[in-house]
């Protein structure tokens, strides 16, 4: 979904289906079929008042994604300001 400059995707994995790896398979597709890890920086966040933050790290570790300031990159570039 795109919103404006932005895409969001959002997961959810319904309690029988836990731990199964369904969640970091269709990150990985999501990814794939997009071609946005193909040079562009893709970020994403966890809410700190998720009861699920370490399995979604835990999916997003899987797929490439490190974690920066608090929040997740894949495609990690550092970007510079110049002020004039």
């Amino acid at each position: 979904m795109k919103l404006a400059r932005v895409y969001q995707l959002d997961l959810m994995v319904f309690d029988p289906f836990k731990d199964k790896g369904y969640a970091t398979e269709g990150l990985r597709l999501a990814l794939e079929q997009s071609d946005l890890k193909e040079g562009h920086t893709v970020r994403a966040g966890i809410p700190p008042t998720s009861p699920h933050q370490e399995a979604v790290r835990h999916v997003l570790e899987k797929n490439g994604f490190e974690k920066r300031n608090g929040l997740y990159y894949l495609n990690f570039k550092k970007r510079y300001v110049i002020n004039h």
